[in-house]
């Protein structure tokens, strides 16, 4: 393909064009470029050119709830249990797992943050002191997992005690980047398995945050799109 088409499909994807993305990313995967385990990946979560690269090219089938749904639906721990087996267990999981928790955290902290939320709960719940000291600490070992190594987060937090609603959400967004080290960690397959369900349990939370600030359910649907927004640059940059 000339570098003229390049540019030109280039500049489609970039204008929203849906088969321009779709014939960048075909080729950028036939080139390789873009491997499969991401390509995988990002089509699992639901963007649009993945999904019809990866029906094409790995014969994959588009499952039914391919997009976010299940994570920011707040339909209890079996339906994120189900997402979590049914994801591709790459080492890009928990990078992932963690970019999307965090941008659902972020995105509720200003309502857990606001007088009205305190107003609905007892002090304890409504304290938001330790996530919002876990959430740079997230930020820094995903900008640099080398330089702010997992063991070391989860040590620096050994000792803090985890007895508000709030403190429990913070509890889980850390064990999304440090399920690996944890003392409680098993086999791959249950430390694979508990990262997607403390990520979801994230999500869920910010999910039922922003839902009540607006009071209505539409608040999931921005959330939905954060998420993407999150993780798949990222994914297929």
């Amino acid at each position: 393909m000339s570098d003229l088409r390049v540019r030109s499909l280039a500049r489609g994807a970039e204008g929203g064009d849906a088969e321009a993305a779709a014939a960048l990313l075909a080729l950028r995967f036939r080139q390789g470029e873009l491997g499969e385990e991401r390509l995988r990946l990002a089509a699992h979560l639901g963007d649009p050119a993945a999904v019809s690269v990866a029906c094409q090219a790995l014969r994959v089938l588009a499952p039914r709830a391919q997009g976010l749904g299940p994570w920011v639906r707040a339909v209890g721990a079996p339906k994120f249990k189900t997402w979590g087996r049914a994801l591709p267990w790459p080492p890009l999981v928990q990078p992932v797992c963690a970019r999307m928790s965090l941008a659902a955290a972020e995105a509720a902290l200003a309502v857990w943050s606001s007088p009205a939320w305190a107003a609905e709960l007892d002090a304890l719940d409504a304290d938001c002191g330790i996530l919002a000291r876990v959430l740079p600490d997230v930020q820094a070992w995903l900008a640099d997992p080398e330089a702010h190594p997992a063991h070391q987060l989860w040590s620096r937090y050994a000792r803090e005690r985890w007895v508000g609603a709030l403190d429990e959400v913070a509890l889980e967004l850390l064990s999304v980047v440090c399920q690996p080290v944890a003392p409680a960690a098993r086999s791959p397959h249950s430390r694979e398995l508990h990262t997607a369900r403390s990520a979801a349990q994230v999500v869920e939370a910010a999910a039922q945050a922003l839902c009540w600030a607006e009071g209505s359910r539409s608040a999931e649907v921005s959330l939905r799109e954060r998420l993407r927004a999150a993780a798949l640059p990222w994914l297929l940059g």
